[in-house]
C-alpha cells in the first residue's frame, strides 16, 4: 500500500469521526481535533525525517490551505469553527495537491446532500392531496427559511466525498495507460505528495 493511499484512508477515519460527532451533537470538539493534529503532525515529522523535509512544506501549506478556504464561511456564520479546524487537520494530513481534490470532491458531495433534503422538503409538502396550491408554496417557502439557519453537518459531507475520492484515486491509478490519464496520474494524482 502506498503511503498516499495509507494518508487517505487516515484521513477518511479521522472525518468519520468528526462525522459521528458533527451529526450526533452539530459539534466537533475540540479535543478531537487537537488529538488528530497532533497525530498527523508526529505522522509527517517521522516522514520529513525518513523521506525528505518537503513533505511537511506540502502538509504545512495544505494545513493553510485548509483553514483558508473554509475560514471566510465560519465568519459568515455559514460553517462552525470544528468545520473549519477539520479541514485544516485534514489538510495537513494530505498535503495541498490531495486536499484540492478532496475538496473538489466533498463540495459536490455537499451540494448533492444540500439538493436532496430541500427535494425532499418539496416532495413532502408538494404530494399532499386535498392542499390549493397557494397554500403548498407557502408551506414550502416557509419550511425553506426555517430549514436555512440549520446547516448541514459539513464533517458527513467530507467522510464521504474523502471515501468517494479515494475510490476514484483507486480506480484511475489502476487503469491502463493513455495520455490523459498519464498526464492526470504525473499531474496530480502521484504517489509523490512531497513535490
Amino acid at each position: 500500500m502506498s503511503i498516499l493511499i495509507a494518508l487517505y484512508i487516515f484521513t477518511i477515519l479521522y472525518a468519520t469521526g468528526a462525522a459521528y460527532f458533527d451529526v450526533k451533537t452539530r459539534k466537533i470538539p475540540n479535543e478531537y481535533n487537537l488529538a488528530f493534529f497532533i497525530l498527523a503532525l508526529i505522522i509527517k515529522i517521522i516522514m520529513g525525517i525518513s523521506l525528505g523535509w518537503g513533505n511537511l512544506w506540502v502538509s504545512l501549506i495544505g494545513l493553510l490551505l485548509g483553514f483558508t478556504i473554509f475560514f471566510p464561511f465560519f465568519i459568515f456564520r455559514l460553517a462552525g469553527a470544528g468545520d473549519v479546524k477539520l479541514l485544516a487537520v485534514a489538510g495537513l494530513i494530505l498535503g495541498w495537491k490531495s486536499f484540492i481534490w478532496v475538496f473538489i470532491f466533498t463540495s459536490v458531495i455537499d451540494a448533492l446532500l444540500v439538493f436532496i433534503n430541500y427535494f425532499k422538503i418539496f416532495y413532502v409538502i408538494f404530494a399532499v392531496p386535498n392542499k390549493p396550491l397557494e397554500e403548498k408554496i407557502n408551506l414550502f417557502i416557509d419550511t425553506v427559511k426555517l430549514r436555512r439557519n440549520q446547516k448541514n453537518p459539513y464533517a458527513l459531507s467530507f467522510a464521504i466525498g474523502s471515501l468517494v475520492f479515494l475510490i476514484f484515486y483507486l480506480y484511475i491509478t489502476s487503469l491502463e495507460s493513455n495520455f490523459f490519464l498519464d498526464y492526470l496520474k504525473q499531474r496530480f494524482l502521484t504517489d509523490s505528495v512531497f513535490v
